[in-house]
C-alpha cells in the first residue's frame, strides 16, 4: 500500500511515473496483502468486459458529439451569407 501511495505522490509531478506500474497485476497482489477476498476481485475476463463496454460507450459518444458538431455546422453554413458581411466579401473576392 506505501508503494501505491508513493506512486501516486510521483504521479503528481511526473504523470508518465504510472505507465511503469502494471497495475493488473498490482491490484490483485495488494487486495490480497490486505486481505480482501478473491470473490470480491473481478476476474480477467470480467476486466476485458467491463472495459470493452466502456470503450463501446465512449465510441458511441463520440459519434453522437460528431453528428451535433457536423449538424450545427450544416445547418450554420445552409444560407448565403449576408450582404457586407465579411463572409460575402471573400466570396466577391474570389469570384473575383
Amino acid at each position: 500500500m506505501q508503494f501505491a501511495a508513493f506512486a501516486g505522490q510521483v504521479a503528481e509531478i511526473y504523470p508518465d511515473a504510472l505507465d511503469t506500474i502494471n497495475f493488473d497485476a498490482a491490484m490483485p497482489d495488494m487486495a490480497e496483502a490486505m486481505g480482501v477476498s478473491d470473490q470480491h476481485i473481478a476476474t480477467a475476463e470480467q476486466v476485458a468486459a467491463k472495459r470493452q463496454a466502456r470503450q463501446q460507450q465512449m465510441a458511441v459518444q463520440q459519434a453522437m458529439q460528431a453528428a451535433d458538431t457536423a449538424g450545427k455546422a450544416y445547418h450554420a453554413g445552409k444560407d448565403a451569407p449576408e450582404e457586407d458581411s465579411p463572409a460575402k466579401e471573400l466570396i466577391d473576392a474570389a469570384k473575383g
